[in-house]
């Protein structure tokens, strides 16, 4: 994966006062505000963006979170961005993604499951929240073959446990000696059990598959992440881009969290 790497130094985020504001809750486990809230700016015409993701990563032991927010189509990089009581810098230069607000914690257990406050705040221009539900954590349960091991074209299936709170999941395949990405696909909605299919073994082209040891995930996820921010952090991609779930006054697009459960793996051999 490249590491984006920048000169700039990164700037401290504000403290974000907490804005009552009357809530509804949106499809996909996302909440948004309704109504003008407090400092949000009378007829200036400023519209914003954000797109962002929260990623829970067990493997790691990690909690990250990439926002970009632009302003008419500008990028912000002094605004106060905060989820609950953490506060977001912009462009920090030891972080995987350049020029976005980001926090990394050496914990996959800093937001536990459920409702949490996102606090976007810009001068006098912009002050609003959306509400990030975080699905709970959850476990591989059962893989097949047992052995682990796929002779030529193959299929693998994984069970695991549920992950409470979740919108959905999704399964992704990536081969640990190859830096280009794999393969990842939706799970049907409810199911805690996929089979993944020979053609995911097999990012080469033609019928003959890559052989090696393939790491397999499992994430869950709720609202809508950013398939780009997270194609930064696992080397498997996103499997397509949701539709934007934030619509307010002042600010639209997306936001959501994946977790990651502890991955599996199998072999494949000829």
């Amino acid at each position: 994966m490249p590491i984006y790497r920048d000169m700039r130094y990164p700037k401290s985020a504000k403290r974000i006062s907490l804005i009552v504001l009357s809530c509804t809750v949106l499809t996909l486990g996302l909440i948004s505000c309704n109504g003008t809230p407090t400092g949000s700016g009378g007829g200036n015409g400023s519209k914003y963006t954000v797109r962002g993701i929260l990623v829970v990563d067990l493997n790691r032991s990690k909690t990250q979170s990439a926002i970009q927010l632009t302003r008419n189509s500008s990028k912000t990089t002094t605004a106060s961005v905060a989820l609950d009581t953490a506060a977001f810098q912009f462009a920090v230069p030891s972080f995987l993604i350049d020029s976005v607000y980001s926090y990394s914690a050496n914990s996959p257990r800093v937001f536990a499951a459920g409702q949490h406050s996102l606090y976007l705040h810009d001068t006098t221009l912009l002050a609003d929240t959306v509400g990030v539900a975080v699905p709970d954590t959850f476990t591989i349960l059962t893989h097949s073959p047992v052995n682990r091991t796929i002779v030529g074209s193959g299929t693998a299936r994984f069970t695991w446990s549920g992950s409470t709170g979740a919108n959905g999941y999704f399964i992704a395949a990536a081969l640990r000696s190859h830096a280009y990405p794999g393969y990842s696909a939706y799970v049907t909605t409810g199911q805690t059990a996929q089979t993944i299919p020979p053609e995911a073994f097999s990012p080469s082209p033609g019928p003959t598959p890559d052989t090696g040891w393939y790491d397999i995930y499992v994430c869950s996820y709720t609202g809508v992440p950013d398939s780009t921010l997270f194609s930064s952090f696992l080397s498997a991609p996103f499997p397509t881009q949701l539709t934007d779930n934030v619509d307010r006054i002042r600010v639209a697009g997306r936001f959501g969290t994946v977790l990651v459960a502890r991955k599996d793996s199998i072999h494949v051999i000829f």
